[in-house]
């Protein structure tokens, strides 16, 4: 799975915290179907290249910090 735009961004973003939720409700991931675990997985990689290649989000930079 590959994000492309921002709309699928959010809509991965929605699904991800549907399931995170479903599985707190639930008392823990093994609450979650296998086809909900390997979704959930998919969609935190895709996620997080998106954030990575697209929106540039890590590494975090320090400003004005000398070390």
């Amino acid at each position: 799975m590959k994000i492309t735009n921002p709309i699928d961004f959010d809509m991965s973003l929605e699904k991800t915290e549907s399931l995170i939720q479903k599985a707190t409700h639930g008392g823990g991931f093994d609450c979650l179907s296998e086809s909900e675990q390997e979704e959930l997985n998919t969609l935190s990689r895709a996620i997080e290249r998106y954030e990575d290649e697209v929106l540039k989000i890590m590494p975090l930079k320090a400003s004005g910090i000398s070390e």
